[in-house]
C-alpha cells in the first residue's frame, strides 16, 4: 500500500495513495462491490481521494412512483460519507 501522508496519530488512520485508490476504484464497478467495499471502509482519510476522482459524483435521483411516493436508490457511498462525516469533512 503506499500513502501519500504519513499515519495521522490523532486518527490512526494514512492517506491512500493515488495509486491505492485508482486501484480500488477499478475494482468496485458494480452495485454489489460498491457496498461491500463502503460497507467495509472505516478510513476517514479515504474522503478527500475519492472526491477528487468522482466517486460520489452519481448520487441517485429519487424517483416517485404511480401513487405519488418516493422511491430511494441506495447508494454505498453515502452511508460511507454518513460514517465517517464527523472525522473528515471535505476541504
Amino acid at each position: 500500500m503506499t500513502v501519500d501522508e504519513p499515519m495521522d496519530p490523532a486518527t490512526g488512520y494514512d492517506t491512500p495513495g493515488a495509486d491505492l485508490v485508482d486501484r480500488a476504484l477499478a475494482r468496485v464497478g458494480n452495485q454489489q462491490h460498491r457496498q461491500v467495499f463502503y460497507s467495509r471502509l472505516e478510513n476517514p482519510k479515504w474522503v478527500t481521494p475519492l472526491y477528487q476522482k468522482g466517486a460520489f459524483a452519481d448520487v441517485p435521483a429519487a424517483t416517485v412512483d404511480e401513487r405519488g411516493a418516493a422511491r430511494f436508490t441506495g447508494w454505498p457511498q453515502g452511508e460511507y460519507l454518513a460514517r465517517v462525516a464527523s472525522l473528515a469533512p471535505l476541504k
